[in-house]
């Protein structure tokens, strides 16, 4: 192969994976003029995949209540809404709808307006409220479905079950193995058999947006030529070869489960979850570092974590901001971000850390979450005299929790170290005075040791309810009258089974 650096279109090749180094990146400072660049992390080979189930409990629900033949017509065509079984309140809606304006903010009579053909699907009631067996039983199986594709292609990658919808895949020793099988002679015929089966994906570039992969193979190329005269490392080629997998990943979990994904893929899990978005619904977004420079000039920063809801807002606030972007929070010095918020100087510098595209967060293999909880919330007009209704609401929980717990102990083989029981309440005012102040929220605590749960499970829950009953008046005795306004049980911890 010629070296000739006029000639560009040169055959696909490799070098040696000597030349993928880990890069230390220099510390930013308030001088530092922000680039884009430094954002391949200090590791710029690894491939970090993401799988998020669009609308997934729309895709749930129609399923459930159409059958499995007739749903992904619905889906794909109709713009959609999936509602509490009882309030107006939107859960989720689809594609289709959010073309129309319809997101979670609305309800019911806002969405009807907006679009009058939209189809209402409710929710169903389990335990006396809105049900998440649904849901965390389709998260499984979506799980499951990848770990069938890892045993029975031999793939080497870590899988994190980040949340319900949300999946992680760290393929980079995947594709150090991967990039090993491709020679000088086979690459392109390598590329354009994975390449051209991957449709609705894109590559995110400094300035502009591919889906063309003529022009991305032509990028290639260039990238290939140019690590074998300045040895810069293959961070596209690396990050296209591990989107043939993700790619796989999600066409397998479509094949076996009918539900469609949107995929990111990057070098961090930061850029990973910003990507995945771009190009919804069933979209894959490859994000180099340097196209982080253009995305971040569009995504809020309420999209970085920890700056979700009020926080973020705070933050837009302080530096005089209508909406502040990602790319905003990257050039703000310092002492900027610290007006008018109470952060301290250490998260602002981590926040700012993230905003420049910088994350040190590993994927983990995670087969299962670690906590476990069930609740009620908004029990408004629960009042302390009300104690049928308060027993009624904790038996009710203690069935969902039992639920809970054997469906942990069959799949996951795992029993909890403890529960602890939660009932969140104020007092009323007593005074004239006190009357229009806002009350100050108060917990009651209750733990309930691995043996007593162990028993808990095998008969009936009556004596431990009356249990926890008591101890609760005992604490509120002599206190004045009051209303509960939250009640949960909840697992920190679980242990193996022996």
């Amino acid at each position: 192969m010629s070296n000739n650096k006029e000639n560009v279109n040169v055959t696909l090749t490799l070098t040696s994976k000597n030349s993928w180094k880990r890069i230390p990146l220099p510390e930013l400072d308030d001088q530092e003029h922000f680039t884009g660049y430094v954002t391949e992390t200090l590791a710029p080979n690894s491939v970090i995949g993401m799988l998020d189930m669009d609308a997934f409990e729309v895709q749930i629900y129609l399923k459930s209540k159409l059958g499995a033949e007739n749903w992904r017509e619905i889906y794909l065509t109709t713009p959609c809404l999936l509602a509490d079984p009882v309030t107006d309140r939107i859960i989720s809606v689809n594609h289709l709808a959010k073309l129309k304006g319809i997101s979670r903010d609305d309800v019911i009579g806002t969405g009807l307006k907006k679009c009058p053909e939209i189809r209402v699907i409710r929710k169903d009631v389990r335990f006396s409220k809105p049900e998440n067996w649904n849901l965390r039983h389709s998260s499984w199986t979506v799980l499951d479905t990848i770990l069938k594709y890892r045993k029975e292609t031999g793939k080497h990658f870590i899988v994190e079950y980040a949340s319900n919808d949300e999946y992680y895949f760290d393929l980079t020793l995947e594709i150090d193995r991967l990039v090993d099988t491709v020679t000088v002679e086979n690459i392109e015929k390598f590329l354009t058999e994975r390449v051209l089966r991957m449709k609705k994906t894109f590559v995110e570039l400094r300035n502009e947006t591919l889906d063309d992969w003529s022009s991305i193979l032509k990028i290639l190329q260039k990238e290939i030529f140019l690590s074998n005269i300045i040895d810069k490392p293959l961070t596209l080629l690396r990050l296209i070869l591990g989107c043939t997998i993700l790619h796989e990943i999600k066409e397998f979990i479509f094949t076996e489960t009918n539900f469609e994904a949107s995929g990111g893929i990057s070098c961090n899990k930061l850029l990973t979850k910003l990507a995945c978005p771009l190009h919804k619904p069933g979209g894959i977004t490859i994000l180099p570092g340097e196209g982080f420079i253009k995305i971040s000039g569009n995504i809020p920063i309420e999209k970085l974590p920890s700056l979700g809801g009020d926080r973020g807002k705070k933050l837009s606030d302080a530096v005089g901001e209508v909406m502040l972007t990602i790319r905003d929070l990257a050039t703000l010095p310092l002492s900027k971000i610290m007006e008018g918020t109470d952060f301290p100087l250490g998260e602002v510098i981590m926040l700012r850390k993230l905003a420049r595209g910088r994350s040190d967060d590993a994927v983990v293999e995670k087969l299962m979450k670690l906590s476990a909880t069930v609740g009620r919330a908004n029990l408004k007009g629960l009042r302390f005299y009300r104690t049928k209704m308060i027993r009624e609401v904790l038996s009710t929980l203690t069935e969902e929790l039992i639920e809970r717990l054997n469906e942990e102990e069959e799949r996951h083989k795992r029993i909890p170290d403890h529960v602890k029981v939660g009932l969140s309440y104020i007092f009323l005012p007593r005074k004239e005075e006190d009357r229009g102040k806002a009350p100050l929220s108060q917990r009651f605590a209750y733990t309930i040791d691995t043996e007593k749960v162990s028993e808990w499970t095998k008969k009936n829950e009556k004596e431990l309810v009356d249990k926890i009953l008591t101890e609760f008046f005992a604490s509120v005795k002599g206190q004045g009258e009051g209303i509960i306004v939250k009640i949960s049980y909840s697992v920190r911890a679980f242990r193996k089974l022996v």
